[in-house]
């Protein structure tokens, strides 16, 4: 194949691929700053670029090998674009399409799915200590004002029945405090964006790996120009998409956003006097 050829899947790959080691790196970030709250003040300029330049080398290496005689590029869906052989059946071939799927997309995916559910593991267990802390704290206050009446007021036996009654309403161990109600709001917050990454992920670049291996083993009946054309497609917009969902989860960037809205419908509603 031309020079033109292998420089668009090179460019593809590298891409690709630096996009997928970066969402892992992202996910470990977040880990490291769940179990580490003060881990995240270690983040500088300097060392998220070293994150960012192992990633797209990490990214970048599974597609090299082409270049070097270990399978070669080819023409994919209307031959308007070009990728890996992933048709070729030789022991080489198989190898090294295994090797790619399995360091370039398995292996980040399970860095993924690990991190995010640690995290959603330890969200919930410190979202659970907030509310019985926070549960023991109330049973406390209950018993106090308990003695208190006891001590301080000489009421009947009824009395003191209606006030605790009163108390325990007031005091529900079960009720949602603030404490309480921010860990949760946090915590689905993090599941919203854990479940959006790996789903944004999987559907992206899953049938594309699929594609791939399933042609090796028999099923390339199956794979049309439609079908690569398409899933090729597909996961060039992860890259669109991955940003704005990290973005938007943010609660900060999307009242920046809000007000940048507001401030542009101003702006228009404004009128411009004529000179």
């Amino acid at each position: 194949m031309g020079i033109s050829c292998n420089l668009y899947a090179v460019c593809g790959g590298v891409f690709g691929l630096g996009s997928i080691a970066t969402m892992a790196a992202i996910s470990i970030t977040r880990l490291s700053a769940v179990i580490n709250p003060f881990s995240s003040l270690k983040l500088s300029g300097q060392f998220t670029i070293k994150c960012l330049i192992c990633s797209w080398v990490y990214g970048s290496m599974w597609i090299m090998p082409p270049l070097f005689g270990w399978n070669r590029f080819i023409f994919e869906g209307f031959g308007t674009t070009c990728t890996f052989d992933y048709f070729s059946r030789s022991l080489t071939d198989r190898l090294f399409i295994l090797t790619l799927v399995t360091g370039g997309f398995l292996i980040p995916l399970s860095v993924i799915l690990i991190s995010y559910t640690f995290i959603l593991i330890k969200l919930n267990g410190r979202g659970r200590h907030l509310m019985f802390r926070n549960s023991d704290e109330q049973n406390l206050q209950l018993q106090s004002r308990q003695v208190n009446v006891y001590d301080f007021q000489q009421a009947n036996f009824l009395t003191d029945v209606r006030r605790q009654s009163e108390a325990g309403i007031i005091y529900e161990p079960n009720e949602e405090t603030q404490i309480a109600r921010h860990a949760r709001l946090t915590e689905a917050r993090a599941r919203r964006t854990a479940l959006s990454v790996c789903a944004i992920f999987c559907t992206a670049w899953g049938p594309y790996a699929l594609m791939a291996v399933l042609s090796q083993f028999g099923f390339d009946h199956f794979i049309n120009p439609y079908s690569t054309a398409m899933l090729g497609l597909l996961t060039k917009t992860a890259a669109c998409v991955n940003p704005l969902i990290y973005a938007l989860s943010s609660f900060t960037f999307r009242q920046q956003i809000c007000r940048f809205v507001k401030y542009i419908c101003i702006c228009r509603q404004t009128p411009i006097p004529l000179s």
